[in-house]
Protein backbone atom coordinates (compact mmCIF):
# COMPACT_ATOMS: atom_id res chain seq x y z
CA UNK A 1 0.00 0.00 0.00
CA UNK A 2 1.43 3.73 -1.02
CA UNK A 3 1.19 6.32 1.38
CA UNK A 4 0.92 10.03 0.73
CA UNK A 5 3.73 12.34 2.44
CA UNK A 6 2.50 14.01 5.28
CA UNK A 7 3.92 17.19 3.33
CA UNK A 8 1.72 16.91 0.31
CA UNK A 9 -1.23 19.59 -0.65
CA UNK A 10 -3.82 16.23 -0.69
CA UNK A 11 -2.48 14.94 2.58
CA UNK A 12 -3.08 18.17 3.93
CA UNK A 13 -6.35 18.54 2.61
CA UNK A 14 -7.20 15.20 4.19
CA UNK A 15 -5.74 15.53 7.66
CA UNK A 16 -7.10 19.18 7.75
CA UNK A 17 -10.68 17.49 7.13
CA UNK A 18 -10.37 15.00 9.22
CA UNK A 19 -9.13 16.82 12.25
CA UNK A 20 -11.93 19.08 11.27
CA UNK A 21 -14.62 16.13 11.76
CA UNK A 22 -13.33 15.32 14.81
CA UNK A 23 -13.14 18.93 16.44
CA UNK A 24 -16.87 19.73 14.63
CA UNK A 25 -18.01 16.33 16.23
CA UNK A 26 -16.94 17.13 19.95
CA UNK A 27 -17.87 21.01 19.50
CA UNK A 28 -21.46 19.71 18.47
CA UNK A 29 -21.58 17.53 21.38
CA UNK A 30 -20.83 20.12 23.78
CA UNK A 31 -22.46 23.19 22.11
CA UNK A 32 -18.86 25.37 22.45
CA UNK A 33 -18.45 27.74 19.47
CA UNK A 34 -15.23 28.25 20.46
CA UNK A 35 -14.18 24.67 19.12
CA UNK A 36 -14.94 25.95 15.55
CA UNK A 37 -12.77 28.86 16.28
CA UNK A 38 -9.99 26.73 16.90
CA UNK A 39 -10.63 24.00 14.67
CA UNK A 40 -10.67 26.64 11.86
CA UNK A 41 -7.34 28.11 12.65
CA UNK A 42 -5.72 24.44 13.21
CA UNK A 43 -6.90 23.77 9.42
CA UNK A 44 -5.46 27.05 8.38
CA UNK A 45 -2.50 26.29 9.72
CA UNK A 46 -2.24 22.60 8.54
CA UNK A 47 -3.55 24.06 4.80
CA UNK A 48 -0.83 26.82 4.86
CA UNK A 49 2.29 26.28 7.68
CA UNK A 50 3.61 29.47 6.56
CA UNK A 51 1.04 31.46 8.72
CA UNK A 52 2.13 32.45 11.84
CA UNK A 53 0.78 31.40 15.23
CA UNK A 54 0.36 33.47 17.81
CA UNK A 55 -0.52 37.41 18.73
CA UNK A 56 1.84 39.41 16.97
CA UNK A 57 2.79 40.85 20.34
CA UNK A 58 4.22 37.36 20.83
CA UNK A 59 6.14 36.69 17.29
CA UNK A 60 9.47 37.95 17.43
CA UNK A 61 10.21 41.35 15.92
CA UNK A 62 10.65 41.32 11.65
CA UNK A 63 13.19 43.86 10.25
CA UNK A 64 13.81 44.73 7.10
CA UNK A 65 16.56 46.75 5.55
CA UNK A 66 16.38 49.29 2.62
CA UNK A 67 20.28 49.85 1.34
CA UNK A 68 21.05 52.88 -0.47
CA UNK A 69 24.54 54.55 -1.58
CA UNK A 70 24.74 57.77 -3.26
CA UNK A 71 26.36 58.25 -6.25
CA UNK A 72 29.46 60.44 -4.25
CA UNK A 73 30.12 57.97 -2.09
CA UNK A 74 33.94 56.79 0.53
CA UNK A 75 36.27 58.97 -1.45
CA UNK A 76 39.45 57.19 -1.48
CA UNK A 77 42.73 58.83 -1.68
CA UNK A 78 42.82 59.81 -5.30
CA UNK A 79 39.24 61.70 -4.65
CA UNK A 80 37.52 59.20 -6.42
CA UNK A 81 34.20 57.57 -5.18
CA UNK A 82 34.13 53.79 -4.06
CA UNK A 83 32.65 51.35 -2.46
CA UNK A 84 31.18 50.74 1.42
CA UNK A 85 31.52 47.83 2.77
CA UNK A 86 29.63 47.52 6.62
CA UNK A 87 28.34 45.79 9.28
CA UNK A 88 24.96 45.75 10.81
CA UNK A 89 25.10 44.60 14.57
CA UNK A 90 22.45 43.07 16.97
CA UNK A 91 23.15 44.26 20.05
CA UNK A 92 21.73 43.88 23.54
CA UNK A 93 22.58 47.35 24.92
CA UNK A 94 24.45 50.31 22.68
CA UNK A 95 27.14 51.24 25.78
CA UNK A 96 29.88 49.51 24.49
CA UNK A 97 28.91 49.76 20.96
CA UNK A 98 28.91 53.47 21.64
CA UNK A 99 32.22 53.34 23.49
CA UNK A 100 34.21 51.35 20.78
CA UNK A 101 36.28 53.04 18.52
CA UNK A 102 36.61 52.56 15.19
CA UNK A 103 39.18 50.00 15.10
CA UNK A 104 37.95 47.79 17.83
CA UNK A 105 33.99 47.80 16.11
CA UNK A 106 36.19 46.16 12.78
CA UNK A 107 39.00 43.79 13.85
CA UNK A 108 37.70 42.57 17.33
CA UNK A 109 33.83 43.58 17.40
CA UNK A 110 33.13 40.09 19.59
CA UNK A 111 35.72 41.33 22.17
CA UNK A 112 34.88 45.24 22.08
CA UNK A 113 31.02 44.29 22.48
CA UNK A 114 31.22 41.45 25.11
CA UNK A 115 28.09 39.84 25.97
CA UNK A 116 26.18 43.09 24.43
CA UNK A 117 27.09 41.06 21.13
CA UNK A 118 24.22 38.93 19.63
CA UNK A 119 24.99 38.75 16.07
CA UNK A 120 25.77 40.96 12.73
CA UNK A 121 25.77 40.72 9.21
CA UNK A 122 28.21 42.13 6.51
CA UNK A 123 27.21 44.24 3.20
CA UNK A 124 28.97 46.34 0.33
CA UNK A 125 27.64 48.66 -1.88
CA UNK A 126 28.74 50.10 -4.55
CA UNK A 127 27.94 53.96 -5.76
CA UNK A 128 25.04 54.96 -6.36
CA UNK A 129 23.16 51.16 -5.86
CA UNK A 130 20.20 49.84 -3.78
CA UNK A 131 19.72 46.86 -2.16
CA UNK A 132 17.03 44.98 0.19
CA UNK A 133 17.28 42.73 2.99
CA UNK A 134 14.69 40.94 4.43
CA UNK A 135 12.46 40.56 6.39
CA UNK A 136 13.96 38.37 9.00
CA UNK A 137 13.34 38.45 12.68
CA UNK A 138 15.94 39.64 15.22
CA UNK A 139 17.48 38.14 18.08
CA UNK A 140 15.39 37.72 21.24
CA UNK A 141 17.58 40.10 23.41
CA UNK A 142 18.18 42.35 20.59
CA UNK A 143 16.98 45.76 21.63
CA UNK A 144 19.73 47.52 19.49
CA UNK A 145 21.17 47.68 15.66
CA UNK A 146 24.11 48.97 15.73
CA UNK A 147 26.25 50.15 12.27
CA UNK A 148 29.11 50.94 11.06
CA UNK A 149 30.30 51.75 7.96
CA UNK A 150 34.30 51.32 6.91
CA UNK A 151 34.96 54.68 5.46
CA UNK A 152 38.31 55.19 3.71
CA UNK A 153 39.07 58.19 6.23
CA UNK A 154 37.15 57.44 8.99
CA UNK A 155 39.07 60.15 10.97
CA UNK A 156 36.68 62.57 9.10
CA UNK A 157 33.53 60.60 8.49
CA UNK A 158 30.36 59.82 10.89
CA UNK A 159 31.11 56.04 10.38
CA UNK A 160 28.39 54.42 13.34
CA UNK A 161 24.99 54.82 14.31
CA UNK A 162 22.90 52.84 16.48
CA UNK A 163 18.87 52.79 16.43
CA UNK A 164 16.62 51.27 19.59
CA UNK A 165 13.81 48.59 18.78
CA UNK A 166 11.98 46.33 20.63
CA UNK A 167 12.68 42.06 20.20
CA UNK A 168 9.21 41.20 20.06
CA UNK A 169 5.78 41.73 18.66
CA UNK A 170 7.27 44.85 16.09
CA UNK A 171 7.92 45.51 12.50
CA UNK A 172 10.69 47.77 11.45
CA UNK A 173 12.07 48.95 8.43
CA UNK A 174 15.37 50.39 8.91
CA UNK A 175 16.51 52.43 6.11
CA UNK A 176 20.51 52.69 6.11
CA UNK A 177 21.58 55.53 3.66
CA UNK A 178 25.55 56.15 2.55
CA UNK A 179 26.73 59.30 1.83
CA UNK A 180 30.38 61.06 1.13
CA UNK A 181 31.40 60.86 4.45
CA UNK A 182 28.43 59.62 6.53
CA UNK A 183 25.87 57.04 7.10
CA UNK A 184 22.46 57.80 8.32
CA UNK A 185 20.07 55.30 9.87
CA UNK A 186 16.14 55.99 9.95
CA UNK A 187 13.42 53.39 11.74
CA UNK A 188 9.90 53.02 10.23
CA UNK A 189 7.47 51.14 12.01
Amino acid sequence: MKYASIGSRSSRLLLALFSLSIIFLSGAISGCGAIWQASSKTAKVIWQPDIPVGEPQNLPTKITYSLVAQNWLNPNPSGDSSPIEFNVFQLEDDAMFLAADYDQLNTQYEKSLGTNYLDHSEYALLPGQFKFIGPFNVEDDANYIGIVAKFSDPERSLWKKVIKVKPIGREYHLLMMFAAQDVTLTKVE
